[in-house]
C-alpha cells in the first residue's frame, strides 16, 4: 500500500495521462485507421508544423530516438511561438550536456508559455536507449 502522498499523486498522475492518450488514439478523429495511425498523421503534422516555419531544419522520422537530443521539441514550440526561444540557443553537438541542455530548455519554455506540465525529466531521455513512444506523443 502506498503511504506517500507524493507517490500516489504520481501514480494517479500517470493513470489520468495513459487513459487520455488512450481516448486519443482510439476515439480522436485523427484515429480513424487506429491509434498507430493517429501516430503517424501526429508525427506529420507535427514535421509540417517545423517545415513550415523554416527555422530550425531538423526532422522526427519516429517517436524514440529523434527526440532525444531535445531538438524536436524545441522546433515545434518555436514553429508555433517564435519569441518563446532563440534558434541559436539549441545546440547540435552530440554530448549529453548539450542534449540535457536542449530538452531542459524545451521543457522550461512549454511549461511557462503552454503550461505543458513537466512529466519527464531530461534524464529519463538520456538515461535509456530509446524513449518511450507514448511518452514523447503525450509530451507533443
Amino acid at each position: 500500500m502506498l503511504g506517500n502522498t507524493d507517490e500516489r499523486m504520481r501514480m494517479a498522475l500517470e493513470v489520468a495521462v495513459v487513459e487520455a492518450l488512450d481516448a486519443l488514439l482510439c476515439l480522436g478523429p485523427l484515429a480513424a485507421g487506429g491509434g498507430e495511425a493517429a501516430v503517424a498523421e501526429l508525427l506529420e503534422w507535427l514535421n509540417t508544423a517545423i517545415d513550415k516555419a523554416g527555422r530550425m531544419p531538423v526532422r522526427a522520422a519516429n517517436w524514440t530516438t529523434d527526440f532525444q537530443d531535445g531538438r524536436v521539441f524545441c522546433a515545434l514550440l518555436n514553429a508555433h511561438d517564435r519569441e518563446c526561444l532563440a534558434p541559436a540557443d539549441v545546440s547540435a553537438a552530440d554530448e549529453a550536456e548539450a542534449k540535457q541542455a536542449n530538452l531542459r530548455l524545451a521543457f522550461d519554455v512549454a511549461e511557462r508559455t503552454y503550461g505543458a506540465a513537466q512529466l519527464l525529466e531530461p534524464e529519463d531521455f538520456l538515461d535509456v536507449k530509446e524513449i518511450d513512444k507514448l511518452s514523447v506523443v503525450t509530451y507533443v
